[in-house]
């Protein structure tokens, strides 16, 4: 039935708004609104059969159920659930002896879909996947994952049992008052949270990582029972400690630290070949160093100097020792080969004009 068409009036008033003033003290307006609607939307069906809900057998029920156009399973759970509260109402007022939804449970809700509504056109997973795979952190995962699976409850979902009492819209919050729901809500989290990033679960520690990454998204706000130590916010907070860089000048800032311990090194070793070898290294390096910051071209012996007054005129070159030259130190930049087309030129058709022979 179109909602255009709803009918303002209840078949069978009076039980029907006793049952949305007396049977649940603490819902919400919302709620009986939604206890409403659904009276309405069964109105046409109670008039056809000329008798009130609670007395519908259970194929007349099962009609009923489909007759509301059900666009997804969480609208059948929400559409079972009033009639089923509903039917335990009359059960109490003594109208009928047995609840005869009490045996329908979740696994049967697909088959009370209608796949011919037009408002059941989903977006499909491989869209859903393109989507998630766009995201750049969880934060922006979590929101389209929910909206996609959805929290699934032993009985209805968490979204459909969420009242407004539990929003704290100023802090931007949803709790959940049962801890074993609480439980089982994080446990859903992070199944979805594995599901979005399926190449991380070969880690041996993955799962211990999403819990961790669940209360650092909550901001260590989740009263749950973790399998896990919750993380310590501190540790995320406190600064990093300091790199215990080496106090003291430099000489020479274009040879750098490195070069004044390598030449204290050198200084200390015995003379022979190990020494020669080091020193060519060092000279060598000197050079390149000096060629890079300063300009292209240094005489050898500015670097030999340099080299002594580093020392204290312990290193020497010697014999062995081969200073390079600057094209040798420095890479070669390639130059771009210019009027050279690739492939094989095409003979190109020899044009004549008229009134002209070459013969």
């Amino acid at each position: 039935m179109s909602n255009k068409y709803l009918s303002q009036v209840l078949f069978n008033e009076d039980l029907k708004n006793k049952f949305i003033s007396d049977y649940d003290l603490d819902s919400e307006k919302n709620t009986k609104v939604l206890y409403k609607y659904v009276f309405q939307r069964s109105y046409e069906e109670e008039m056809l059969l000329g008798k009130d809900i609670y007395d519908f057998n259970k194929s007349e029920l099962r009609d009923l159920i489909f007759s509301y156009k059900n666009g997804s399973e969480s609208a059948v759970a929400t559409n079972v659930s009033v009639l089923r509260k509903y039917l335990d109402f009359c059960v109490s007022k003594g109208y009928i002896r047995v609840n005869l939804l009490q045996d329908l449970s979740g696994r049967d809700y697909e088959k009370f879909i209608d796949k011919t509504a037009q408002y059941n056109k989903h977006i499909t997973r491989e869209q859903f996947e393109e989507m998630i795979n766009q995201c750049l952190n969880y934060q922006d995962m979590f929101p389209l994952a929910m909206a996609y699976y959805g929290f699934v409850g032993e009985k209805n979902s968490e979204i459909t049992n969420l009242k407004v009492k539990h929003v704290k819209m100023i802090e931007s919050k949803i709790f959940i008052e049962d801890r074993n729901e609480r439980n089982r809500a994080a446990k859903t989290i992070i199944q979805i949270m594995g599901n979005l990033n399926p190449h991380l679960r070969d880690e041996g520690d993955f799962k211990h990582k999403l819990w961790d990454h669940l209360a650092l998204i909550a901001n260590f706000d989740l009263d749950i029972d973790s399998p896990y130590p919750i993380p310590e916010p501190t540790k995320f907070r406190e600064k990093p400690k300091q790199v215990p860089y080496q106090q003291g000048n430099i000489r020479y800032l274009h040879y750098g630290r490195i070069i004044e311990l390598l030449i204290d090194t050198a200084s200390e070793m015995p003379d022979g070949d190990e020494k020669e070898y080091l020193t060519t290294l060092i000279v060598n390096q000197m050079k390149k160093s000096y060629i890079t910051w300063n300009r292209s071209q240094v005489a050898d012996e500015v670097i030999i100097g340099d080299m002594k007054l580093l020392s204290g005129g312990k290193l020497k070159i010697t014999d062995g020792v081969r200073i390079l030259e600057v094209r040798e130190l420095l890479p070669q930049t390639k130059k771009k080969q210019q009027g050279k087309p690739h492939g094989k030129q095409q003979n190109k058709p020899y044009n004549k004009k008229k009134g002209y022979s070459r013969h």
